[in-house]
C-alpha cells in the first residue's frame, strides 16, 4: 500500500507543452502534494510586490490566474521554464528613438526584477536552475 506523503508547497515553473512535467503534477494532485505551477506562457507580465518590513522580506508573484507568497514556498522545480518579467515586443523600425529607449529601459528594469527572483528563489530548495537548462548532455554523460 502506498502511503500518502506531505510535499511542503513547491512552486512549478515550466512550459505549457512539458509532458514530463504534466505527468509528475498528475502524481502530486494525486497524492494531494500542496504545489503551484507556473507555466511561462502564463507568466507574462505578472504582478510582483516586494515588501521590507520587521519580519524581513516578502515577496509575492501574480499573474492572472495565480498568485504565490515566496516565504510559503518550500521548494522549487525549474522544469524549463522562465519567470519573464517583461515581454519585450518586435518594435516596429520607424519607432521614434525615446520609444526605444524607454523599451530598452523596461528590459533592463526587467532583467533586474529577473536577477531578484532568482536570488529569492536561490534561498529554496531547489531541483535544476534556469543557468543549467543549456547544460552539456555529453559532459553529464561523461
Amino acid at each position: 500500500m502506498i502511503e500518502k506523503f506531505k510535499v511542503m508547497k513547491t512552486l512549478i515553473i515550466s512550459e505549457e507543452t512539458d509532458r514530463s512535467c504534466n505527468i509528475v503534477c498528475a502524481w502530486l494532485k494525486h497524492f494531494a502534494a500542496d504545489f503551484t505551477r507556473f507555466n511561462s506562457e502564463e507568466f507574462n507580465c505578472p504582478k510582483i510586490l516586494v515588501n521590507q518590513s520587521d519580519d524581513g522580506l516578502s515577496v509575492s508573484i501574480s499573474s492572472s490566474t495565480k498568485n504565490i507568497d515566496l516565504p510559503d514556498i518550500k521548494n522549487v522545480w525549474f522544469r524549463r521554464g522562465y519567470l519573464y518579467t517583461y515581454s519585450a515586443y518586435e518594435l516596429p523600425e520607424n519607432l521614434s528613438d525615446a520609444t526605444k529607449d524607454i523599451d530598452k529601459h523596461l528590459d533592463n528594469e526587467g532583467k533586474t526584477l529577473r536577477l531578484f527572483l532568482s536570488y529569492a528563489l536561490s534561498e529554496k530548495q531547489a531541483v535544476n536552475s534556469p543557468e543549467s537548462y543549456n547544460y552539456n548532455k555529453l559532459i553529464a554523460l561523461h
